[in-house]
């Protein structure tokens, strides 16, 4: 009896995906998985700098764990990649090419495994967020408590714990177990799906993938527009307790300077913001936006599935779903890339230490 529902679950998808299947699924695949490598080589490079550069503060270890979770995250798209190229080879084939396992299953694994890896960052860019927030906002607190490493590791320990939580229920309520497929006159270990893994549908993909990336959105733009206001008071704040030295007047007025009523130039110091304070806005804000972006397709993927039914690899609109599926992948796995460039591009101490590695 079980074996006869193993069966019907694994022809229903083998049906569905031979029906969904399209040639430019497979070609962004290819993209996603030459970038994805590429991608591992440089989170590679990132954790090595990290760990050159001391791990004596809570913000710096984050930033560690946080390339620790892309390097993961994208072994993971990377493996689900090529396990699609094998499927689309079978496909193509019409299963006069097989393979010794069936790669639809190991897709599907990898791919909800990634899942798990992307939720640790997005965990961790909220953390790091609300850290730069405060290092601006409350720095004397933030250097006692929220900066430490016993935080850090606190954190690290609690994301990491709730990632492997929302995983394991959705990891269970699959199965690659060998069964016999009349197509190929063969026993091979196939993909199966368990009924109860609809709770997944319903309870972890709403929360995890879905209300989750959006309310980091939200956290992210208000960290944002917190340091923004902080930063402007203290330039403010500058500026009405700036110093002034009289220096003998000039022909030409230097840029920023005044002149009092003796003829005399006013040099004004504390004008502009300085070098470390612009470059903590501009990371911010590069961090929120990628983000943002990266996030959007897959919440809207997930909102999709729960309002519309036929939204499904399975459903009417099947096509359409394996191919947003993929897209949503990409879109995160450019973001999980990109964090090195970021890190190179605002961290001086980073940028002299990677070449070294």
């Amino acid at each position: 009896m079980v074996e006869d529902t193993f069966k019907a679950n694994v022809s229903s998808i083998k049906i569905s995906m031979h029906d969904n299947f399209s040639f430019e699924v497979t070609v962004l695949c290819i993209c996603r998985g030459v970038v994805s490598f590429l991608g591992i080589i440089g989170s590679s490079l990132t954790i090595r700098t990290f760990v050159a550069m001391g791990l004596k503060d809570g913000v710096t270890l984050s930033f560690l764990f946080l390339s620790v979770s892309d390097l993961l995250y994208l072994i993971s798209i990377t493996a689900a990649s090529v396990s699609y190229i094998f499927l689309s080879i079978e496909l193509l084939s019409h299963f006069a090419v097989y393979f010794p396992v069936d790669p639809y299953g190991v897709n599907k694994y990898f791919i909800n495994t990634a899942s798990g890896f992307f939720a640790n960052t997005v965990l961790t860019i909220t953390f790091l967020s609300i850290a730069r927030c405060l290092s601006v906002a409350r720095p004397m607190w933030f250097r006692r408590e929220l900066g430490t490493r016993k935080t850090a590791v606190v954190f690290i320990t609690t994301s990491a714990l709730f990632c492997v939580t929302t995983s394991i229920p959705v990891l269970s309520w699959m199965g690659i177990i060998p069964l016999h497929d009349a197509r190929l006159n063969v026993t091979r270990p196939t993909f199966w799906i368990s009924p109860n893994r609809k709770w997944a549908t319903y309870v972890i993909w709403p929360v995890r993938d879905t209300a989750l990336p959006f309310a980091v959105q939200l956290v992210l733009i208000v960290c944002a527009l917190t340091m923004r206001k902080f930063l402007k008071s203290a330039l403010k704040f500058r500026q009405k307790h700036t110093t002034s030295r009289v220096v003998p007047a000039l022909r030409i007025l230097p840029k920023h300077h005044s002149v009092d009523h003796t003829g005399k130039i006013l040099v004004q110091t504390g004008v502009t913001l300085s070098g470390k304070e612009l470059q903590i806005i501009q990371q911010m804000f590069v961090l929120s936006v990628l983000f943002i972006v990266a996030s959007v397709p897959k919440v809207y993927f997930n909102t999709a599935k729960l309002i519309f039914p036929e939204f499904s690899l399975d459903g009417k609109y099947g096509r359409l779903y394996e191919c947003m599926d993929v897209t949503k992948d990409a879109f995160q796995m450019l973001y999980s890339c990109g964090n090195t460039f970021i890190y190179y591009r605002y961290n001086s101490k980073f940028r002299a230490l990677f070449w070294r590695q």
